[in-house]
């Protein structure tokens, strides 16, 4: 008898779809975000991948997973990325309040005399500007840009905290009180 030759196996498939993660994109994203762009506009330029895809590298990254994912050091290098844009941001304040292009126009008065006025709505778009700034950089570095708040504790009218100590009598001499009444003895006394 002729034995058939066995037949090659064919490698085990992966469940799932097929990721497009590499690490060329992932750098282009962090480098980005640090720039200080936002993710949603990020995704929406060609070559990238959409917003629930880098959410899912993201996922795949955590920590405590059975085996790597293909996205690993993703999760870290994306964290440094939005910190490095609090401090894009914050460059940004700086740029926004120093540049005074905007905040003022020329205009002639009666006598054809150049008279500088100043462009309240510039102002005004200029504040708006630092201040979601401010605000987005605090989100991103709290420890750095946050507000910091601190409590105080007081006492009653703002005196001194006081402590008060209530010490419990003899835990022994209680319980046999206690026995005695369960069994309408009198305790005894005197140890």
């Amino acid at each position: 008898m002729s034995r058939k030759p066995a037949a090659k196996r064919a490698a085990p498939r992966k469940n799932g779809r097929p990721s497009s993660y590499t690490k060329a994109i992932a750098t282009d994203i962090c480098v980005r975000l640090a720039n200080g762009e936002p993710i949603t506009k990020i995704v929406k330029l060609p070559g990238m991948p959409s917003l629930p895809t880098v959410y899912r590298w993201l996922d795949a990254d955590k920590p405590g997973l059975k085996r790597p994912p293909i996205s690993a050091g993703f999760r870290e290098q994306y964290a440094r990325a939005k910190l490095d844009a609090a401090e894009t941001l914050a460059a940004e304040i700086v740029e926004i309040s120093d540049d005074r292009g905007a905040d003022s126009t020329v205009a002639t008065d009666k006598e054809g005399n150049p008279r500088i006025l100043a462009d309240p709505v510039a102002v005004q778009r200029d504040r708006l500007r630092i201040d979601a700034r401010k605000w987005y950089a605090a989100k991103l570095n709290p420890k750095k840009y946050g507000d910091k708040i601190q409590q105080e504790v007081t006492g009653a009218d703002g005196g001194p905290v006081q402590t008060v100590t209530t010490v419990v009598e003899d835990v022994q001499a209680r319980l046999q009180a206690i026995r005695a009444k369960i069994q309408g003895v009198a305790p005894k006394t005197g140890g």
